[in-house]
């Protein structure tokens, strides 16, 4: 989304040209593989770990952390490989995203007109805060809050 945006901002007559079906349908299943993948890869390693003991998480919702902690074997490696899988799935994509609107903004405060430049802002000012409200909880949920020492 920030990308179209990013397009329909800084070359508004190329858009169409750019942001071809082919573009749409690679960009839309590159973000349906990697959505695929990460849980695949949490599925694998919860199915190599012995469990005993009590089996209940007190969660609204079950996490892959929570479910580590019934096992009854070392799962750091497990929990590292949550946390890199976590910084490549929200520090990545948020980087993109502040790329794509910084480059949004430069080409906003080139626009000479006043109502250009409030046209182009009320654009990107809701997907900035949409991304700014997702990538933040999502930041302290999957990384703050889980390991606390970073």
């Amino acid at each position: 989304m920030s990308y179209d945006r990013y397009v329909a901002i800084c070359h508004p007559l190329q858009y169409s040209v750019i942001m071809s079906w082919r573009l749409c349908t690679v960009l839309a299943a590159t973000s349906w593989v990697f959505s695929c993948l990460l849980p695949l890869v949490h599925i694998t390693l919860l199915l190599r770990l012995p469990f005993c003991g009590l089996q209940k998480i007190n969660h609204f919702f079950c996490q892959i952390l929570p479910v580590f902690r019934l096992a009854c074997a070392d799962t750091r490696l497990h929990e590292l490989v949550v946390f890199v899988g976590s910084v490549i799935v929200l520090v990545g994509p948020l980087c993109l995203v502040l790329v794509s609107c910084t480059r949004i903004l430069f080409a906003v405060l080139r626009i000479q007109s006043g109502e250009g430049c409030r046209k182009a802002f009320s654009t990107c000012s809701f997907h900035l805060c949409v991304v700014g409200i997702f990538f933040g909880c999502a930041i302290a949920i999957y990384l703050v809050l889980k390991f606390p020492h970073l």
